[in-house]
């Protein structure tokens, strides 16, 4: 997919959240349509590595006008405490659109979102030629993690704290395995957010044999599948194959999740 190199600046940063922000940036010149599910890569200051993070929304400009984005991020580690340190008015470098989108929603889909992995399922849904079809569910540990945003009112979403300080109480995955027994349903699962509930949406998948696609959070060097250094175990299919991988950013970030190990991925983060 088409990418760029461009030069930003941020325009401006609103705190939505416990320890989350949403920044947005004006490029310097017109760029790539993007999809959701898409990502940038942005040079901070004192960081060595460009840290990836994925798009709220993308104006690609053209006819005169620049590229705009808006990134949901939270405060976790030295990438994202130089992002929310940055002044409005500072410039970065970075380059994208990059990796693989979500699809195209075609009949009843379920957004399943735990923390700031609101972001691509709300980019999607708003893109959506169907948002009838949209349900979202959306999870923190507690009520100031949870961006209570007016954009997501038009898809009547269900909001899940653990401690029952907001919403229902439980994981969000309890609340969607809940209206799945109660609906019937059967609906495309789209799901961004820790790796622990990617994993447990793609056992929910298998388990109810579900279509499921999830975004993962894993870090991404170069951005372009070039460094080799954000590699995914992909499942087996026969136990005489050696085993193959897939890189996050180029192959991914979104796989629909039985294609990838999930007991190799969780032994990783031991």
């Amino acid at each position: 997919m088409a990418w760029t190199r461009f030069r930003a600046r941020l325009m401006g940063r609103e705190t939505v959240a416990a320890s989350q922000h949403v920044a947005q940036f004006r490029c310097d010149s017109s760029g790539p349509a993007a999809q959701p599910g898409q990502f940038v890569q942005l040079n901070l200051p004192g960081v060595y590595w460009p840290r990836p993070f994925s798009l709220l929304d993308w104006s690609p400009g053209g006819a005169g006008e620049a590229a705009s984005f808006r990134l949901l991020f939270a405060e976790a580690g030295r990438g994202t405490r130089a992002l929310a340190a940055l002044e409005p008015g500072c410039a970065l470098e970075g380059h994208g659109p990059l990796g693989r989108p979500f699809p195209e929603v075609h009949g009843p889909t379920w957004m399943v979102a735990g923390g700031y992995g609101v972001a691509p399922l709300l980019f999607a849904s708003r893109s959506s030629q169907s948002p009838a079809h949209i349900r979202f569910f959306y999870g923190a540990a507690r009520a100031q993690a949870l961006w209570r945003t007016s954009q997501l009112d038009s898809f009547s979403p269900t909001l899940c704290t653990e401690d029952g300080s907001h919403g229902v109480k439980g994981t969000v995955l309890d609340a969607v395995r809940s209206e799945l027994r109660r609906t019937g349903e059967r609906p495309m699962v789209f799901a961004c957010g820790p790796m622990a509930l990617l994993s447990a949406v793609a056992a929910l998948g298998k388990e109810m044999q579900l279509k499921a696609y999830v975004s993962v959070e894993t870090p991404m060097p170069c951005g372009i599948g070039v460094c080799r250094g954000c590699a995914m175990a992909l499942a087996e299919t026969h136990a005489s194959e050696a085993r193959r991988y897939a890189m996050a950013c180029e192959d991914g970030p979104v796989f629909e999740a039985g294609e990838l190990d999930w007991e190799m991925e969780a032994a990783c983060r031991v």
